[in-house]
């Protein structure tokens, strides 16, 4: 294995990482990971089932959103990126690579250590937070969960709209505690990550996925595979990176390279292939805990619950399209 060391603040100037033979190998593709995973990945190659965060806590996590009726950014981005699909009734997580390693590498700064499920988890966390001690954020929420219910009202589908309970909120945030915790110390690494390059097969090929710049593998990738990695020292982000796609503009319609023996497998396999999974299956299925508050849709009809925020929430009112677009 090559192994490469470049710094941060080296890569604001140059932004290419490996060499040029290892960037338009047609058979490469590479991941980004945090450096406290770098010896497992060097022993073992990379696993599907490494996660720093469980389903369960995350599944805990999205609990308590549910909960509260709560949707926020980061929740979207941890409900679309790191949730399994599922194939036959069984559940697997996919190991995201990347056509150019400066897309990987932005998987190796400090916001993101430990991989996309924990920079959402983190992001999850500080939003519960921020609910507690923001009232803009509060406001935000009510006026969001006052759009749904409006739409949901229109399509005749039940809604809710939640009054949120503060002690219950506090109860649920120091669940968390312990987690946050280890998400924190995995953001605190000396140093920003490693980029592994990739050699895969034709034999691998029927277990990868993907165009563009983004590819999957569904299954451990071994660790004969890693042919190169690349040690990003000191702190800083890398996702200012140049990311030019010239090899898969190069190598997408070629059936002798790696991306375009992917391109024809999955033209010709979508009826067989894993299903993509729906953004909303995760939430639908997450439990709500009846103790997180009141739900006023259920208390009032339409005209009592406008009365009622307006005496106690009239900034909710403030946004003139809204109040034309739904009569209030």
């Amino acid at each position: 294995m090559k192994v490469f060391e470049y710094r941060v603040s080296s890569l604001q100037k140059t932004s290419r990482i490996f060499s040029d033979k290892i960037r338009n190998d047609p058979w490469v593709l590479f991941h980004g990971t945090a450096a406290c995973w770098e010896k497992e990945i060097d022993a073992a190659g990379l696993k599907t089932s490494h996660f720093p965060v469980s389903l369960g806590e995350l599944r805990e996590i999205m609990k308590t959103f549910k909960s509260m009726n709560l949707r926020t950014d980061h929740l979207g981005s941890l409900l679309a990126w790191s949730f399994p699909e599922e194939v036959n009734g069984k559940e697997f997580r996919e190991i995201f690579l990347a056509s150019i390693p400066e897309l990987a590498a932005c998987y190796c700064d400090q916001s993101t250590a430990g991989g996309e499920s924990t920079e959402m988890a983190r992001g999850c966390l500080r939003d519960l937070r921020k609910w507690l001690r923001d009232k803009s954020a509060r406001i935000e929420h009510l006026r969001r969960q006052l759009v749904d219910y409006e739409e949901a009202r229109k399509w005749e589908e039940k809604a809710r709209f939640m009054k949120i309970s503060w002690s219950w909120l506090r109860r649920e945030i120091s669940r968390f505690v312990h987690l946050e915790s280890r998400l924190r110390k995995l953001a605190g690494a000396g140093h920003c990550g490693v980029v592994y390059a990739f050699r895969f097969k034709r034999m691998d090929i029927p277990w990868l996925s993907g165009s563009n710049d983004t590819y999957k593998a569904y299954r451990d990738i071994p660790p004969d595979r890693i042919i190169a990695k690349a040690r990003i020292l000191g702190r800083g982000r890398c996702d200012h990176l140049e990311r030019s796609q010239a090899k898969f503009h190069r190598d997408f319609l070629d059936p002798n390279t790696l991306m375009g023996a992917i391109h024809v497998q999955d033209r010709h396999r979508s009826n067989s292939r894993p299903a993509v999974v729906e953004f909303d299956r995760e939430w639908t299925r997450a439990p709500v805990d009846p103790t997180a508050g009141v739900d006023l849709a259920e208390r009032f009809d339409r005209d009592g619950l406008l009365l009622y925020l307006r005496q106690r929430h009239p900034e909710l009112f403030t946004d003139v399209d809204l109040c034309e677009q739904y009569g209030w």
